[in-house]
């Protein structure tokens, strides 16, 4: 029996304590031959290590800046590279990975996922940059998300152990790479106006 599991926690207890897994930023979606092995495709954004993973791209998403609901900027409807330079960043990865020109100074803090940049950020800890579609999927009631076009796009991948094959995996990546283009022409400027829509209802 094949089963495919997408959502924003599947399969993550599955996946070993530390790694490329546990680093991910976003969405997970697994793929599993049977319900009782283990995870064979996991969804990431870019950076992650990947060391024995075989990586196929799917699409990009624009960023967003990630602010405490004080900042100077927050409520702004977009924010340049510039206006941000030189604040501590919250990053999931080696500074060379920064999706910025010049690298930002590192906020000091290990974040790993969505929820504790978050946490962070509402902290006043430092700023991070995430996919827009973060701004749908994950709230807190002091952080605010701003739009910042001058970045570099966040690229949205599938990963897969490179020393393990099965056809129902190709299948599954090919069809993933098929809808890819929809995803990311439509579902990005869908998902931005419904986090507009959340942010009215909250404000």
């Amino acid at each position: 029996m094949a089963v495919v599991q997408i959502g924003e926690q599947a399969g993550l207890s599955r996946f070993p304590a530390e790694g490329p897994a546990r680093d991910e930023v976003g969405r997970r979606v697994t793929l599993r031959d049977d319900v009782r092995e283990e995870p064979k495709v996991s969804g990431h954004q870019l950076p992650i290590d990947e060391t024995g993973l075989r990586v196929t791209p799917l699409y990009t998403e624009p960023r967003v800046a990630v602010l405490p609901a004080g900042h100077r900027l927050a409520g702004k409807e977009e924010v340049t590279e510039a206006d941000l330079a030189g604040e501590p960043l919250l990053w999931q990865g080696d500074p060379s990975t920064q999706p910025t020109r010049r690298p930002h100074p590192n906020a000091g803090y290990r974040v790993r996922g969505v929820d504790e940049t978050l946490e962070h950020v509402a902290a006043g800890r430092g700023i991070s940059f995430l996919a827009r579609s973060a701004s749908v999927f994950s709230s807190h009631p002091d952080v605010t998300y701003v739009l910042i076009p001058d970045l570099a796009p966040d690229q949205v991948c599938l990963a897969t152990p490179a020393s393990r094959t099965s056809p129902l995996v190709d299948d599954f990546l090919i069809a993933a790479q098929a809808t890819a283009g929809i995803t990311a022409e439509c579902g990005n400027y869908e998902m931005w106006q419904l986090g507009g829509e959340a942010v009215a209802k909250r404000s």
